[in-house]
């Protein structure tokens, strides 16, 4: 008797052991059972994005969370970064080719780092990106330092749902974007 209980002890230890890996491990089922059970916080991959506020050049103050039901490609750079004047021209053929037609591209100036406002603003204006395109200034570094950007340029794709996608510390390029499913969902 005592055999048949410690058998089926065993039984449930290793199937309870089996499905804890299983959801810690990256097969798409467990990701999204993740996602949907977690509503913790965050900055990376597969947490829900940090709400915050800052304002935009004009001095309107836009949420993150006013974009809910909206897919986001948040994006982190400043003026000087070569880098991210390149990320500027592939938004624009992503903008062409209607890869960015679901998503709202939302482009965070790291304002401390620049010379000036006025920097900024000659910038802004000669963007090859549509009107539709918000940029908002971190002029005290909050945002920047909430979501831990250390480099530029720095993306996030962030879901209709409000989490984060994926994460990039390098420049995302057309054919990244083709390649990632974000954009085709």
């Amino acid at each position: 008797m005592w055999k048949h209980r410690l058998q089926w002890g065993v039984l449930c230890l290793v199937l309870f052991i089996s499905g804890a890996f299983y959801l810690q491990s990256d097969h798409e089922f467990a990701l999204t059972q993740r996602t949907m059970s977690e509503v913790s916080e965050g900055i990376q991959q597969n947490e829900k994005a940090t709400p915050f506020s800052l304002k935009t050049m004009d001095g309107e103050i836009i949420h993150l969370q006013d974009f809910t039901d909206e897919k986001v490609f948040l994006f982190f750079f400043t003026t000087w970064c070569h880098i991210c004047a390149q990320q500027w021209e592939q938004l624009e053929i992503a903008q062409k080719e209607g890869i960015l037609d679901d998503t709202k591209v939302i482009a965070i100036n790291l304002t401390k780092a620049e010379r000036s406002k006025r920097d900024i603003l000659s910038y802004a204006e000669s963007l090859p990106i549509s009107d539709d395109l918000v940029i908002l200034l971190d002029s005290e570094g909050e945002v920047q330092d909430l979501y831990q950007v250390y480099g530029i340029p720095t993306g996030l794709f962030i879901d209709k749902d409000g989490v984060i996608d994926k994460r990039f510390h390098e420049l995302v390029t057309v054919e990244k974007m083709i390649e990632e499913d974000f954009f085709t969902r």
